[in-house]
């Protein structure tokens, strides 16, 4: 009859023994999924951020830029008015031209000859109309990318001077995303500077296929991007908004994140991450997160194993005694 009841309680242990591995294993496991779920996420989310601060930096360094290259232009505009002697503009203007990277310097008289420069600031198609009417009644004008004498793309710059003169130059658009940094994150990922309704103003120097779009509008709608999202990005570019978002490129993912350029409302500046690229850290954290789990569990089944040895050793001793 001891022996009876003896049996019924090993038997007992045995089934509370054996269940008891079992949750732990199955909650050890539920608990790595969780945790590699936060992990994925906290990783992704944290990269983005850094990537939008990058950013963010990139769009100050240009807004710097073009606030440097106005003050600068302005300020030659002042030395050429207060210089007496006609004769000593070329030394002005040549020394100026050395020591920036905005050249093509032109001076236009109020008939509309150039008095210094060939006339065209660098620009194949020679000064816009409208751009001078511009500058004549704002006194300043920045235009958008135009196409250079050497087939390169230029931002024109245009000043009053007195006597009805104006003073045009211009800037090399490569020269800017160079001094924006040609990549994102890593040494990955490329930027451009977009207009109204996705227009490229600038795009990226790393790939050359991608400076026949002219507008974004074309390079998204041949991947597989809806047309819904495509719709949404265009109207937080025009709206001046930041933010981030997930589009194909190439049929890969690719995180865009977008900042204003506050020193022209209607430019956004853009980057361009491959998404691999951004989860990549994520997949090593994981795969160590992974690999300390395997070996936590491996801990925890041996602790059983030894332990369910144990048991059953004293349970054997028992019986032989």
């Amino acid at each position: 009859m001891l022996e009876k009841e003896q049996g019924k309680k090993h038997k007992h242990w045995s089934v509370i023994l054996f269940a008891g591995t079992a949750v732990s294993f199955l909650g050890a496991f539920l608990i790595g999924i969780i945790a590699i779920q936060n992990i994925r996420s906290n990783v992704r989310s944290t990269t983005v951020q850094v990537i939008r601060e990058i950013t963010n930096s990139k769009s100050q360094i240009l807004a710097a830029i073009l606030e440097e290259s106005q003050r600068d232009l302005r300020s030659l505009a002042a030395s050429i008015d207060a210089a007496k002697d006609e004769a000593v503009l070329p030394v002005l203007l040549g020394h100026f031209e050395e020591n920036h990277d905005i050249g093509g310097l032109t001076i236009i008289d109020g008939k509309g000859r150039a008095v210094y420069g060939t006339g065209d600031a660098y620009i194949l198609k020679g000064i816009p109309d409208g751009f001078s009417q511009k500058t004549a009644e704002d006194g300043f004008a920045m235009s958008d990318t135009l196409i250079g004498l050497d087939g390169d793309r230029r931002v024109l710059f245009g000043t009053v001077l007195d006597g009805g003169r104006m003073l045009y130059a211009s800037l090399p658009t490569n020269s800017l995303q160079r001094a924006c940094g040609e990549t994102t994150y890593l040494g990955e990922g490329y930027s451009y500077i977009l207009g109204k309704d996705g227009r490229v103003v600038i795009p990226p120097v790393r790939y050359s296929y991608e400076q026949v779009y002219g507008n974004i509008r074309h390079l998204l709608d041949n991947a597989d991007n809806s047309a819904g999202i495509i719709e949404d990005f265009i109207k937080a570019l025009d709206a001046g908004e930041n933010g981030s978002v997930v589009l194909y490129i190439d049929g890969q993912e690719q995180l865009f994140c977008f900042e204003p350029v506050n020193e022209k409302q209607d430019w956004q500046f853009v980057t361009v991450v491959p998404l691999k690229q951004v989860e990549k850290d994520g997949a090593r954290i994981i795969r160590t997160a992974m690999f300390m789990a395997a070996v936590i569990i491996g801990a925890v089944l041996a602790a059983l194993a030894s332990g369910s040895f144990f048991y059953w050793s004293m349970r054997r001793r028992q019986q032989e005694n």
